[in-house]
Formats: structure tokens, sequence, C-alpha cells
């Protein structure tokens, strides 16, 4: 930013503090504050939780991640041999035609 400026840039960033100082500052505010505060604390222990589940089950994501890959091989080779049969069907018509 340029020098004369006046270090506007500072007084936006104290302007919109002050607002959200403003805006926070009343007690209904800050009792949906304290809920959702509170909230976030069950929703971290639950993620928790379910971090200690997933650490116990390792072995099943290894067999999803395998079982996975193998749908994206068999997928793959679907459309390989897909295509080799409109390649097929294409040679046969145009052997007809001939």
């Amino acid at each position: 930013m340029a020098e004369g400026g006046g270090g506007s840039w500072r007084d936006v960033i104290g302007a919109a503090k002050q607002r959200a100082k403003d805006l926070t500052g009343d007690e209904r505010t800050q009792q949906a504050i304290a809920k959702a505060t509170a909230g976030a604390q069950v929703a971290t222990h639950h993620l928790d939780q379910t971090r200690r589940k997933v650490t116990q089950e390792e072995s099943w994501a290894e067999v999803t991640t395998a079982i996975e890959e193998l749908v994206q091989v068999t997928l793959a080779q679907q459309q390989l041999i897909e295509g080799l049969v409109v390649r097929v069907d294409a040679l046969e018509a145009g052997r007809s035609d001939g």
C-alpha cells in the first residue's frame, strides 16, 4: 500500500474489530455463542470417539481401499471390453458393406 494512504487499512481493521465487539456484546449474542461453543465441544467429543473407532478398524479401511481399487480395475476392464466390442462391430459392419 502507498505511504499516502495514512494507515487507512489499520482504521478499517480497527473499525471492523469494534463492530464485531459491538455485535457480540449483548446478552442474547453471548448466549448464542455459549450454545455454539457447547455444541462445538459435543461435536469434538463425538469426533474423538469416531476417530478412536476408526483407529480400531484400520484393517477394515485397508480392505475397503483394496475393494475400491478392485472395482476401479473392473470398471476399466469393462470399458475396454465395451470399446473392443464397438470396434469389432464396426469392423464386421465394414466387412459386410464391402
